[in-house]
């Protein structure tokens, strides 16, 4: 049970310190979708994965 815990803490922990840098990464290098009539944001978005 502890490892299982140990486990999800990691996995947690991983998922949210990898999509910090990833948003990062993205405002940095300028890979932003810009607002318009056919999106549904308001201001730049970071672009990248999901579909």
């Amino acid at each position: 049970m502890q490892t299982l815990i140990i486990a999800a803490f990691w996995g947690f922990a991983l998922s949210v310190g990898l999509t910090a840098g990833a948003l990062a990464y993205a405002r940095r290098r300028g890979l932003l979708d810009q607002p318009g009539k056919r999106r549904s944001h308001t201001q730049p978005t970071p672009r990248g994965g999901g579909g």
